[in-house]
């Protein structure tokens, strides 16, 4: 996520499963105007907001990242 949060977090702070988080996230649940708003809030946002396209978007290369070397 955008602000460095992780999906258990971001899961969480809206009081729902992570399960839930990742189908609405690859777009497999339509959110009710009560989840756009609780999602809105638990961002600090507006739900218009949500719906505004991204100020900049780098684009990911298909496939799998490369993996961290520590």
């Amino acid at each position: 996520m955008a602000r460095g949060w992780t999906q258990e977090v971001a899961a969480e702070r809206l009081g729902i499963d992570v399960r839930e988080l990742q189908r609405i996230e690859a777009g497999r649940v339509n959110l009710t105007l009560h989840s756009l708003l609780r999602l809105a809030r638990a961002l600090g946002t507006s739900v218009r907001d949500l719906f505004d396209p991204p100020a900049s978007r780098v684009p990911r290369k298909p496939g799998r990242p490369p993996r961290a070397t520590t």
